[in-house]
């Protein structure tokens, strides 16, 4: 008798165990980072959000951007000072204002393009200090799912926001027949092409040559991370001529606070979009003093392929 009930008590935990764990699995998972890591005091402080689908079957990402803030009110955001104190929100009721809707499902293994919040118009983070940021979204079945924790620093110090600045910004859009965003609709089989725009945040004059590649169609000056919706990175065509014929640089440099685009990036000449999918682009330059790094990374854009 006593041997019967050890051995349920055994079987009573390692079902209870089991329990445990499958209660604590969860059919997505939620990464964010931050735009600026290190911001001046008053700024904008914007954070990424992007969902990946972790289960074995199609899910929801329904995006619900608010029309005050901009936040998806499909999250819930949580902000604590350097004691470790939650924020109150700026405005109690921005969570459930109203605002669009705009329905998305995934597939197993894909993830949602990142999605940028700006979290200072829902909590004030004008003072002097480190920030603690998290968010969560309700998963149907398994309860609230929560992020990552990153922490943004505000200060007054521009000493300290230099060393944390890269000297310039990337940003990219996608393009194809007299069309650009950042999320981009085309049939199977168009061509697409990258618009990139470097900005100097530096304080001095920063190189701007194009290195224009004639057979690849992209600056060669750039890195190219092109991906499917599980997240793989996509194939390269097959190049028959082994050397590149690329145009000669001209002399081009950016003082502080200019802008500089490089147009006439046919991603599609290199990397295979054929087949019917979402694709994320990202581009990318290597720089020897970037603090975080050593390469400035630009925004990531979608482009679905239909049939």
């Amino acid at each position: 008798m006593k041997i019967t009930l050890a051995a349920l008590l055994v079987a009573s935990c390692a079902a209870s165990s089991v329990g445990q764990g499958q209660a604590a699995s969860h059919a997505f998972t939620i990464s964010i980072s931050a735009e600026r890591p290190v911001v001046k005091a008053g700024s904008d402080v914007s954070i990424r959000v992007q969902m990946t689908n972790t289960s074995k079957h199609i899910i929801d990402c329904t995006m619900a951007p608010s029309n005050v803030t901009g936040a998806d009110r499909k999250y819930r955001y949580e902000v604590r000072d350097d004691t470790g104190k939650p924020l109150n929100a700026v405005r109690i009721d921005t969570i459930h204002e109203s605002g669009s809707i705009w329905p998305c499902t995934f597939k197993p293994g894909e993830s949602t393009a990142p999605s940028d919040n700006m979290i200072s118009r829902l909590y004030d983070l004008r003072r002097s200090g480190e920030y603690v940021i998290q968010v969560s979204r309700d998963d149907p079945k398994e309860g609230l799912v929560k992020s990552n924790t990153i922490t943004v620093t505000v200060t007054d110090d521009d000493r300290v926001i230099e060393r944390a600045t890269p000297p310039f910004t990337l940003r990219i859009d996608a393009y194809s027949a007299g069309t650009a965003a950042d999320h981009l609709v085309v049939k199977a089989g168009a061509e697409v092409g990258i618009d990139i725009v470097k900005t100097n945040t530096s304080k001095h004059e920063e190189d701007c040559v194009i290195i224009h590649n004639n057979m690849t169609g992209l600056d060669d000056k750039y890195q190219f991370d092109v991906r499917d919706s599980s997240g793989n990175p996509v194939d390269k065509r097959r190049i028959e001529r082994p050397e590149p014929f690329i145009m000669p640089p001209s002399s081009c440099t950016l003082k502080p606070g200019e802008s500089q685009a490089s147009g006439g990036n046919t991603i599609t000449r290199l990397y295979n979009l054929s087949r019917p999918g979402n694709y994320t682009i990202q581009v990318s330059q290597p720089v020897p003093d970037n603090p975080e790094d050593g390469v400035v990374k630009s925004n990531t854009i979608t482009v679905t392929v239909t049939e």
